[in-house]
């Protein structure tokens, strides 16, 4: 996990890198909780507008951890 100004990433540990296959289902797993995000292979970028608040941000990454706790 890392963060460079207002970007947030969590990169699996998955063999297949940017090409893994996990890519496209966890898209679809986020698109299932309302939250709109792209991941690229095995990483999951996060880059929230700069309008977004506390409330929401929190509750984008707690949509984060519940998809990624059950890979």
């Amino acid at each position: 996990m890392r963060v460079i100004g207002g970007v947030g990433v969590v990169e699996l540990q998955i063999d297949s890198g940017y090409l893994a296959d996990i890519g496209p289902r966890l898209g679809a797993a986020f698109l299932e909780r309302d939250l709109l995000l792209r991941p690229l292979g095995n990483i999951v970028y996060f880059m929230p507008p700069y309008a977004i608040t506390e409330i929401q941000t929190e509750w984008a990454l707690e949509q984060i951890r519940y998809v990624l706790a059950r890979l």
